[in-house]
């Protein structure tokens, strides 16, 4: 009998290898726009984790800090004034009286933990413009009170620069300087100074600073700046 086979038709024949192209540009088509938008997802995803840290660190930012500082000397009273300054409340704790009074005074304050609380001190160049750029006030309260720059241009080799304005000293006594702080703090509303208060500790969770021990009680904190000076007692408290 007859076969039932049919031979395909030219145009048959001619449009399959055609129809597999299409086929194959098609399912290329698509794995090209899964990469596509695999990639795109990525970048979505970064762009997103990204956006939310800055927004994160932008919030921890903003948000006002409960500051305490560990001695109200030079460097407790200077990082006092630069939190506040800040917008965050800022609690001082100093073992010794923490008088004001007049400038004249000030050589007169207790100050038992400061050997050479009364001998003569001096702002290096460096200091003195950190002073001058972050603490302008308590400059000028120094300079109205007798302390006095010292240009040392004068000594320098050959013609002077526009920028060797810089290399002068302020020559000051410590209890000036003490002085002047006190009295920039005074005016900072907040700032609170807890005088003839000892630090006894520290109150630790986990690796984390959260407050001190004083007086029996605990205060909170959020930042916890130590400024006791050589003698600190801190590392011994954290290696409890």
């Amino acid at each position: 009998g007859r076969s039932s086979y049919s031979r395909p038709s030219l145009s048959n024949a001619l449009m399959a290898p055609s129809l597999e192209l299409k086929i194959s540009t098609a399912e290329s088509i698509c794995a090209d726009l899964n990469h596509i938008r695999s990639a795109f997802l990525v970048i979505i995803y970064l762009f997103i984790t990204i956006f939310l840290r800055i927004v994160h660190r932008y919030h921890e930012e903003m948000i006002p800090h409960k500051v305490v500082v560990l001695g109200g000397g030079v460097a407790g009273l200077s990082s006092a004034l630069l939190f506040a300054r800040a917008g965050h409340s800022v609690l001082v704790l100093e073992r010794d009286p923490f008088p004001l009074g007049e400038a004249a005074t000030s050589p007169q304050w207790p100050r038992k933990g400061i050997p050479h609380f009364l001998q003569p001190h001096a702002f290096m160049p460096r200091g003195r413009q950190v002073l001058r750029d972050h603490l302008p006030d308590v400059y000028e309260t120094l300079l109205a009170a007798g302390a006095e720059d010292i240009d040392m241009r004068r000594k320098l080799p050959g013609a002077t620069k526009p920028e060797d304005v810089d290399l002068q000293y302020l020559a000051v006594r410590r209890p000036l300087i003490e002085w002047a702080l006190r009295k920039a703090i005074a005016s900072e509303p907040l700032v609170e100074v807890r005088s003839d208060t000892k630090v006894s500790g520290l109150r630790l969770e986990g690796r984390r600073i959260t407050g001190v021990a004083i007086n029996g009680t605990e205060v909170s904190a959020t930042i916890v700046v130590d400024a006791l000076g050589r003698k600190m007692p801190t590392t011994e408290w954290l290696s409890q």
